[in-house]
């Protein structure tokens, strides 16, 4: 019996979950690229050890796709509050101002897109994929995004971002909200 909704038995195990949530789960490299590759597989619908040149394809789209949508509407997108923790955490040593954190976001945006894609190559931690870029992803495809993920400390995460048209200063923009 479910300790909560009373009518079911709780699942015992991931695959359960997976079962019950019609989600599947898409192993990744533990090279920084995870969560490019975990979006693309999912794409794809395919594992990456059975498609790997295809899945890093796709990979390197959505970081160029990524890149270029983070550019449309910055300002809206990014708080100042957003870009000073993004740029802190991609430049530690940099003084950051509000004069130069827009330009230091677009150019983190910029060595993300150009980061190898390749499966093999071990990213920095500065370029990996975060909140932020999830949230660009879901823009760039214009869909929702629902992540569930173990993090490196083996705690679970949840991620859903959710694609939406907002209006704002006497027009409409895309983007999309992070939701939990």
């Amino acid at each position: 019996m479910h300790p909560i909704r009373g009518d079911a038995k709780a699942p015992t195990s991931f695959s359960e979950v997976e079962h019950q949530l019609g989600i599947c789960e898409f192993p990744v490299p533990a090279t920084g690229n995870c969560q490019v590759f975990a979006v693309a597989q999912a794409l794809l619908e395919t594992q990456f050890h059975q498609e790997p040149e295809q899945v890093c394809r796709l990979a390197a789209s959505l970081k160029k796709g990524v890149q270029q949508v983070a550019e449309l509407n910055w300002q809206m997108d990014f708080t100042w509050e957003a870009r000073r923790s993004i740029v802190k955490r991609a430049y530690p040593r940099t003084k950051i101002t509000k004069a130069n954190s827009s330009k230091l976001l677009l150019q983190w945006f910029h060595q993300f897109a150009d980061s190898p894609t390749d499966g093999i190559t071990q990213l920095p931690k500065s370029l990996w994929g975060d909140n932020d870029t999830l949230r660009m992803m879901s823009k760039f495809l214009k869909k929702d995004i629902f992540i569930l993920g173990q993090e490196g400390d083996g705690k679970w995460a949840c991620i859903r971002h959710e694609f939406r048209t907002v209006s704002s200063k006497g027009g409409n923009y895309q983007t999309s909200k992070e939701r939990l």
